[in-house]
């Protein structure tokens, strides 16, 4: 007779950090561990709309997420993987490093 084993899954979901960011052609760009890469627009946050590309390009990496200090945002890498980067509307453009780009409408 066959018992049945109890699985648990964890308690808390723990995204990867992120350890390459930039800025470039009006999308933030964030390398996560494992490879996957992050692409996002800065249309629809006000704060990355109105900032310079020389301040967007200043991204402080935080084991959580990124910081840009000079127009006082923060976005967590949990939010941006569901989408959420400050905008009211947008997409997510996710790629792996080998190229793949999945687009995922919010």
């Amino acid at each position: 007779m066959k018992t049945a084993s109890k699985t648990t899954a964890p308690a808390f979901f723990m995204p990867p950090s992120p350890v390459r960011a930039w800025y470039q052609a009006r999308r933030v760009c964030v390398e996560l561990e494992g490879g996957r890469i992050l692409r996002f627009p800065i249309t629809g946050n006000r704060r990355l709309e109105s900032a310079t590309p020389a301040q967007l390009g200043r991204i402080r990496l935080m084991p959580s997420g990124l910081h840009w200090p000079e127009v006082d945002e923060h976005l967590s890498i949990e939010g941006i993987l569901r989408g959420d980067y400050g905008q009211q509307d947008g997409r997510i453009e996710v790629s792996t490093i080998h190229g793949l780009k999945v687009h995922s409408p919010l």
